[in-house]
């Protein structure tokens, strides 16, 4: 991943070098091969490039153009190919900012919705007077914005706003979002700072900031084919095309290999595709794999060494123990501070010990099974299926696929019709929708904050005119982006993650052919199990669904119950508000006594969220608003190499607020 940055000043009559490079020392720590920036006016832009494909390196700096267009461009543009025909450009050399750049003069912002790969883009028109900031259908890349009356700041990492130890107003939605285990969609945890949104580009000028969804996940459309073996073959023909889009020439990849169906695919598809080649079991992918022997539930050392041994090449092996896990926070001298809470003792133990790994061989891309799950039917539920024929009054559909799931369940027919009244009422009326449980001991405030972020969630799966099946579609698939590694706070190399059961053409087939080709009765993954016979090893197509991993956190807390109380007697979070300490240390009893073991995870966020708040220079500056944090995390790291800050960005300045959006 690449960092792209810029600054627009429109009071400014212009922005030098000097000012754009003391900006780009701030995120210099995550990028090792070099700072380039251009300056047009009132507009400045940065690009850090991290070459992990053969055509990164064909985006060595910002992309300037005559007629005033500016273009930074961080990803992968896989159609590049079919979108230079449209055009007419016959260069196959070209760089990705300078196609963006002149399919943007084509077709204007509408452009955004043809590319597609991994990117995210930052665009300046002079013609149009307005920035554009981009990312793609599922959000590979990160961009965050600030927009305040007097400048636009943007960057792909959060330490280009920490400037100067300045003060920033903590954001209470993200907090009670955080704390409740919820999603924290755009936001982050620095008021006035925000994410643009996955499949979305904003358009920001004198009239504020506008928000418009370039590409929608519950598609109307349908793909209906005569039978099973068609969408077999197409299937893998897409799988095999997503493997091949990332796994191209360029830097070292290492490939994840958990021993499930996800994983497991990626890599014995990229194999078959070398295998072809005439490659040698040499050149395969090389893999990691995490292992827990304490954890009864989750033993991958057995699945994933059967793949190993089938590939004859073997992995990484990773120990990640949660069962001893202490709670302490990072040593008070590292060098780094995360922007985000996330980072205790442990987890920067296992950042360690995948840094080490990926130095092994200098490698900078890690291929990530994640999403497989969500896209290809792992919860066999029978529900979304159902409810498209109790919707569309396909009565006789509805009683004979009912029946035959409630034979191999043993349930009566008419409890099964009943959820499925219960779930397709849900889909269209959120009145029925599950309701939040929020922490009991996060304060009245925040618990309402977060329990009205069931009316941002339903508020982006459009729902007018679609069926429950594409509806739970649209819900899984914002709820996954919320689980992508890249977007967890680091305090080791920044690397490549690459997702190949999120690429855009395989999603949209498998969100439009019926569901029943995903989840039979007593057959769930079934289009996958059925397409991937002869490819993955049969003890893995097989293999039960991988159990929950809670007996280790739950043994971790019990053990070090009285350092998890002493956390909270007269805590950071206390002090602000934002939890009651006294409810906090009931519930701490009660999940390790083991009798309220449902809200671990939120225990955990509560950890977490202390430690960061106290890594905040370790004191709240009583001189400011009490949710105020010092913004320091940057600076800590830039006063040890004595480098200039940027200016500083006045985030209480900021008006412009988002005005809505087209889908």
């Amino acid at each position: 991943m690449s960092i792209q940055f810029g600054l627009w000043q429109p009071s400014s009559p212009a922005i030098d070098e000097r000012q754009m490079l003391e900006l780009g020392q701030l995120s210099a720590r995550h990028a090792s091969d070099g700072t380039f920036v251009a300056c047009r006016r009132s507009v400045g832009m940065g690009l850090q490039p991290y070459f992990t494909h053969e055509r990164s390196k064909l985006e060595l700096r910002p992309t300037v153009f005559a007629d005033g267009c500016m273009v930074t461009l961080d990803g992968r543009i896989d159609n590049h190919a079919e979108l230079r025909e449209q055009i007419a450009i016959a260069d196959p050399h070209m760089a990705d900012s300078i196609l963006v750049a002149a399919l943007f003069r084509r077709w204007g912002p509408d452009c955004f919705a043809k590319l597609v790969g991994d990117w995210a883009i930052a665009l300046w028109s002079l013609s149009h007077q307005s920035l554009y900031l981009a990312r793609d259908h599922a959000g590979t890349r990160t961009l965050y914005f600030e927009a305040t009356e007097d400048h636009v700041l943007w960057s792909t990492v959060l330490d280009t706003f920490l400037a100067n130890g300045n003060t920033v107003e903590l954001d209470e939605a993200y907090a009670a979002r955080y704390l409740s285990c919820l999603a924290v969609r755009d936001l982050t945890p620095y008021q006035g700072i925000q994410a643009v949104p996955p499949a979305h580009y904003l358009v920001v000028n004198e009239h504020g900031t506008q928000r418009h969804r370039h590409w929608e996940p519950t598609t109307k459309e349908r793909i209906q084919y005569r039978s099973d073996i068609e969408y077999e073959d197409h299937f893998i023909s897409l799988l095999c095309q997503s493997v091949r889009r990332r796994t191209g020439a360029g830097a070292p990849i290492l490939a994840e290999l958990s021993g499930g169906m996800d994983s497991t695919s990626i890599v014995c598809i990229s194999d078959r595709i070398l295998s072809e080649c005439g490659v040698s079991r040499d050149e395969f992918l090389d893999t990691v794999s995490y292992f827990d022997d304490s954890e009864p539930n989750w033993d991958e050392r057995r699945y994933f060494t059967v793949v190993e041994a089938q590939r004859g090449k073997a992995g990484v092996h990773l120990n990640i123990a949660a069962e001893n896990r202490s709670f302490e926070p990072l040593e008070q001298n590292i060098d780094i501070c995360a922007c985000q809470p996330g980072i205790d003792r442990y987890a920067a133990g296992r950042q360690t010990q995948l840094a080490e790994a990926m130095a092994v061989r200098n490698y900078r891309v890690i291929l990530s099974g994640i999403g497989g799950d969500e896209v290809l039917g792992g919860v066999p539920t029978p529900l979304p299926e159902l409810a498209d024929y109790l919707i569309s009054f396909q009565l006789r559909n509805l009683v004979t696929r009912g029946l035959a799931f409630c034979m191999f369940e043993r349930t009566p027919l008419l409890h099964l019709l009943a959820k499925t009244v219960a779930s397709s009422a849900a889909c269209y009326c959120t009145l029925f929708s599950d309701r939040i449980h929020v922490p009991p001991w996060i304060s009245r405030r925040l618990g309402r904050i977060a329990t009205d972020a069931r009316i941002d969630d339903a508020a982006r799966v459009p729902r007018f005119g679609r069926s429950p099946s594409r509806i739970e579609n649209g819900v899984s698939w914002w709820q996954t982006l919320e689980t992508l590694p890249h977007l967890y706070p680091s305090i080791t190399s920044r690397y490549e993650y690459r997702y190949p059961y999120l690429d855009r053409d395989l999603v949209e087939f498998l969100y439009r052919i019926p569901r029943e080709q995903l989840v039979r009765p007593g057959r769930r993954r079934s289009l996958m199990r059925r397409a991937l016979q002869g490819i993955v090893p049969a003890e893995i197509l097989e293999r039960p669904r991988k159990g929950s991993l809670i007996r280790a956190p739950l043994l971790s807390i019990q053990r070090s119950e009285g350092v998890i109380q002493s956390i909270f007697e007269g805590s950071v979070v206390g002090t602000m508000g934002l939890i009651n300490e006294g409810q906090l240390k009931i519930a701490i009893a009660e999940v390790a006594k083991g009798t309220w073991p449902r809200w671990w995870p939120a225990i955990i966020r509560a950890i977490q969220m202390e430690f960061w708040l106290r890594m905040q220079n370790g004191v709240l500056n009583e001189s400011h608003p009490r949710h105020s944090i010092p913004r320091v995390c940057a600076t800590i790291a830039a006063q040890k190499r004595s480098a200039p800050a940027a200016p500083p960005v006045d985030a209480a300045a900021r008006k412009s607020a988002i005005q809505g959006e087209n889908r």
